[in-house]
């Protein structure tokens, strides 16, 4: 797996126990499923080299049919379950708790080894502010994550939800939690400075 499929994983993880501690059960089984699909297609990509372009629900549905593991199908199916009038799932599944055995089943990993910590740049390639924030940020010598927002939906969003609805870029998150938004030079060098082990 892929750093950037690998960050997308453990964002969906977070945000789903996020929204399960804030009794959003509804937005957690969402992320739950968001990366199980995360899982199968790079499951499908590493067994088979390409991955049929379906949406998060297929993937899994295509996976679930073709499968000859029955654990494997019946574990794929509870994330394909619809709620029922209480909005309960009726098999009662966990579907958070039940991305470790999905993980295992396919050989994947859901809590890979952390590589240390990076900054994460959501910007995009025609930004002259996000190509210098890169070009210090190299010079510093400071490995980074770069997530393009036009590339994936959910950067754009990220970065809306954090400049109150601005997909203002770019923004820069250390791993601190710093969050800088459009950063002067000045102001990005004094958070690499702080962020950067002696």
């Amino acid at each position: 797996m892929d750093i950037n499929q690998k960050f997308k994983l453990e964002l969906e993880i977070k945000n789903a126990r996020a929204a399960r501690s804030a009794g959003l059960e509804g937005r957690a089984r969402v992320g739950a499923r968001r990366a199980a699909a995360i899982l199968v297609r790079d499951y499908l990509q590493q067994r088979n080299g390409s991955v049929p372009a379906l949406n998060d629900l297929q993937i899994l549905s295509f996976l679930m049919e073709s499968s000859s593991s029955p654990r494997l199908s019946d574990l794929l199916a509870e994330y394909l379950e619809q709620v029922d009038p209480l909005y309960h799932l009726p098999s009662g599944a966990d579907l958070i708790a039940d991305l470790d055995e999905l993980a295992l089943l396919l050989e994947r990993e859901v809590n890979p080894v952390k590589p240390k910590p990076q900054v994460i740049i959501y910007g995009t390639e025609w930004c002259p502010d996000c190509t210098r924030a890169k070009r210090i940020l190299i010079s510093a010598g400071v490995e980074f994550i770069w997530l393009d927002v036009h590339a994936n939906p959910e950067y754009e969003d990220f970065v809306m939800r954090v400049n109150n609805g601005n997909c203002s870029v770019p923004t820069i998150l250390f791993p601190n939690g710093e969050v800088l938004v459009e950063p002067s030079n000045e102001n990005l060098l004094r958070a690499i400075s702080e962020n950067t082990p002696d």
